[in-house]
């Protein structure tokens, strides 16, 4: 995913709000789906940890390398080896 724009809370704007504009190829993901440089990902059924590269953060997510098109992140907390199930609502 590579977006070049993300909102950023600046000082001196009259509404707080600033664009900051920067390169980055990689995939945006919600940090608490990160615990110690590890993300959960569903392979065949079952989850399987898989380390990725912080790049950098803003409050709720984070920029990392380590993972491909197709890849799976599973928010909700699951120990590696369990079965899981991903069901589309």
């Amino acid at each position: 995913l590579n977006t070049g724009m993300h909102i950023v809370r600046t000082r001196g704007a009259a509404d707080g709000l600033q664009y900051a504009e920067f390169d980055a190829d990689g995939y945006f993901i919600p940090l608490y789906a990160i615990s110690d440089g590890t993300v959960m990902l569903d392979i065949n059924g079952t989850a399987t940890p898989r380390a990725v590269n912080i790049v950098r953060t803003d409050a709720q997510t984070a920029l990392v390398d380590g993972l491909n098109d197709g890849d799976v992140v599973i928010l909700s907390h699951v120990d590696a080896g369990a079965k899981v199930q991903i069901v589309n609502k």
